[in-house]
């Protein structure tokens, strides 16, 4: 959908399964994924705790340790 050309999260999900494109998108063709307001809301909501997993993942800390500090 054109509307994926412009998300901020295109880089994380490309549009979704295309068996989950049906919703009319903003030009009227069914190719907007429906889960597409979840997965807005859910890369929205963990966006700031992924980057600090990648800060540090990228100083070197270990996957193990990572975990530790966010569960």
């Amino acid at each position: 959908a054109q509307e994926c050309h412009r998300c901020q999260w295109k880089f994380a999900c490309y549009g979704g399964c295309p068996k989950h494109r049906f919703l009319p998108s903003a030009s009227g063709a069914t190719n907007h994924n429906y889960l597409c307001a979840g997965y807005q809301a859910f890369f929205s909501h963990t966006a700031t705790a992924m980057s600090a997993m990648r800060t540090l993942y990228e100083k070197g800390i270990s996957p193990a340790e990572i975990k530790s500090i966010f569960v």
